[in-house]
């Protein structure tokens, strides 16, 4: 896998990670209506499918990415102290977006009481994202390394 798919890869995630947000809310809607209620939404219900569907992406392009990180080594650029650190936060990112895949599938289809471990999981997820994004910037303010650039999408040249 090149890096400029790499690339591609991690902002899609990024994407699709944020488009959960607000279609996590319209699930929790189509369960407060109960058999003697009045039906869902069907805006909501479309929402539902669209945070199933991307989480199954968001699965799948973890997978690439551990594919990815056993194919390499290190890290790019990043200072051999910084290397342990970097990779246990990619494989919790990783680790973490699997078992939210997993935990989700299991609460759409299995039973709701996985829907407590899916929560957990996303706070989990939130807080090591902070840590991942804040770490990037250290690289490039603190440290003046090549870590973030190396994610970053090249712009064109003016």
């Amino acid at each position: 896998m090149s890096l400029t798919i790499r690339k591609a890869l991690h902002w899609t995630v990024v994407v699709l990670c944020l488009a959960q947000i607000p279609t996590s809310w319209a699930i929790h809607r189509t369960h407060l209506t109960g058999p003697f209620g009045p039906p869902p939404d069907q805006f909501d219900l479309l929402l539902h499918q669209v945070h199933a569907w991307s989480g199954w992406l968001i699965f799948g392009m973890a997978a690439a990415g551990v594919a990815w990180r056993l194919a390499r080594r290190s890290e790019p650029c990043a200072k051999a102290r910084f290397r342990l650190v970097a990779a246990a936060a990619h494989w919790s990112l990783y680790g973490l977006r699997i078992a939210l895949a997993v935990t989700g599938t299991l609460t759409m289809y299995v039973s709701g009481l996985f829907s407590a471990v899916h929560n957990v999981l996303t706070k989990l997820l939130l807080a090591v994202t902070i840590a991942h994004a804040l770490g990037a910037f250290a690289h490039h303010f603190i440290w003046r390394d090549c870590v973030l650039a190396s994610i970053l999408p090249k712009l064109r040249d003016r």
